[in-house]
């Protein structure tokens, strides 16, 4: 594996830049196959062929939500280091949002009004899936970076039947919920 051995540092898991790439591909399939989902194509070949790959496609998003758990939690986490990471996502977030909503505003009102832009504005940091649906996973990675030295505490300290009990449980509610 020389070849792609990129010399990017002596910790990097190659395995895991793997998983990443594949969670990056299925994103995209899922994507790309979720405009053949909406009610014009229902039953029409695309409408089909659109359900196929975005079912086969639909593990990219826990994928990489796996990735950034295990990431994150084989190290130590201090509390210090939860308004650094929030900045990295928050920032680029606050301005995605804002050309969003921007322009979400434009396409549904003809005319400038300043309070109802503010309102629109405030709705869309509430609920950002109303200017695009993509934005709902700013916030569950926040709320994991907000957790991460919690839980990275408890990990490093737990015993195995401990973990072990908890994913029991947690995959139990995961199914009955």
């Amino acid at each position: 594996m020389e070849f792609f051995n990129f010399d990017v540092g002596k910790n990097r898991i190659y395995n895991v830049d793997w998983l990443k790439t594949i969670a990056i591909l299925a994103v995209l399939l899922l994507h790309c196959s979720s405009k053949y989902l909406l009610p014009d194509f229902v039953f029409q070949p695309n409408w089909y062929c659109g359900v196929f790959f975005e079912s086969l496609s639909r593990f990219g998003v826990p994928l990489f939500i796996m990735v950034s758990g295990f990431l994150i939690l084989r190290k130590d986490q201090p509390i210090s280091s939860v308004p650094r990471r929030i900045k990295r996502v928050l920032i680029p977030f606050i301005f995605w949002l804002v050309v969003y909503v921007i322009a979400k505003f434009a396409m549904i009102y003809h005319s400038f009004d300043l309070i109802q832009f503010g309102y629109f504005l405030i709705q869309a940091f509430l609920d950002p899936t109303i200017v695009s649906i993509e934005f709902w996973f700013v916030y569950m990675i926040i709320g994991l970076y907000i957790f991460s030295p919690i839980i990275t505490t408890w990990l490093h300290n737990a015993e195995i039947y401990e973990i072990e009990y908890f994913l029991i449980v947690w995959a139990l509610i995961s199914f009955v919920g």
